[in-house]
């Protein structure tokens, strides 16, 4: 089940509890806290199983027409079982019905890591296309990918 929360206290919370599950892409304990606490301003679906969450979306508005997805995350024992893109289909009617016309998403460039690799695998299956690579936006070692997807 898909739902949106509106508590800023249990966004963090959710949030905690998943990224803390998938330290192979949110291993940094600096942007994982940034994560945690800045998911707290944005609109935010959480996937519940027997009424406990685990993944959820954050959406960043960043144009009057544009969103990007702010983080994203489903507890790893529950990756390939659909509920990434469960979330993101969830996300992608809000920013619809926002008013919003294209989505982004930040990610690794691909061939830099195989596990980001399956992440852009995922976002290419959602109908994201790769617009341009950053080489030093976060770091040498992580040049960062912007993909969109028109709404």
């Amino acid at each position: 089940m898909i739902e949106i929360v509106q508590d800023q206290n249990e966004k963090s919370r959710i949030t905690k509890n998943v990224l803390n599950t998938i330290h192979e892409w949110f291993g940094i304990e600096t942007y994982r806290n940034e994560y945690i606490k800045g998911v707290k301003d944005y609109p935010f679906f959480a996937a519940y199983l027997k009424n406990e969450p685990i993944g959820f979306i954050a959406l960043k508005k960043t144009t009057e027409q544009t969103g990007e997805i702010y983080c994203m995350g489903v507890m790893k024992e529950y990756h390939h079982k659909g509920y990434g893109k469960r979330l993101y289909k969830a996300i992608e009617e809000h920013a619809k019905n926002e008013g919003l016309k294209l989505m982004q998403v930040k990610t690794v460039e691909k061939g830099t890591y195989d596990i980001y690799d399956q992440t852009n695998k995922f976002y290419e299956s959602l109908g994201f296309m790769p617009l341009e690579v950053f080489k030093t936006l976060w770091d040498e070692h992580n040049p960062c990918l912007i993909l969109v997807k028109p709404l």
